[in-house]
């Protein structure tokens, strides 16, 4: 009992963050077998975005906004609001990065230090995945 007593809180909260990466990423390769078989689901369904909105909360990344946004500035101004923040790009990031290569530690690391990790834009995942995992020659 006196080792939980001298737990680091912050830890604690990395390994349940790393946890809902590991089930989003499940849910998001369980939808993919529907999928293939023909089976129509919302991704929704499974609970995949849920998931992965609580960790990135848990990671301190804003709320996505930009239906509020657009009902309070319009259409499309407000997707370009200074407040607006849109978190559709993290999917694509957590695909590289968790569905394909399970790398839990740098999805975290990427979503504290985005600036440091992705560009501003990108043609594809493959060249997403280029990007954030420079190969050695």
């Amino acid at each position: 009992m006196g080792s939980l007593a001298r737990e680091d809180p912050a830890r604690g909260l990395f390994d349940l963050v790393k946890y809902l990466l590991r089930l989003a990423r499940t849910s998001r390769l369980e939808f993919r077998r529907f999928s293939d078989a023909g089976v129509e689901l919302d991704r929704h369904t499974l609970g995949n975005e849920s998931l992965l909105d609580i960790a990135l909360d848990l990671i301190g990344i804003p709320s996505d906004n930009t239906v509020e946004q657009e009902a309070i500035h319009g259409y499309p101004a407000g997707f370009f609001h200074d407040d607006t923040y849109c978190r559709d790009w993290i999917e694509d990031v957590f695909e590289v990065m968790v569905v394909e290569r399970e790398d839990y530690d740098g999805f975290v690391e990427c979503m504290r230090n985005p600036t440091e990790w992705i560009p501003d834009t990108w043609s594809s995942d493959d060249d997403l995945g280029s990007i954030i995992y420079v190969e050695d020659d």
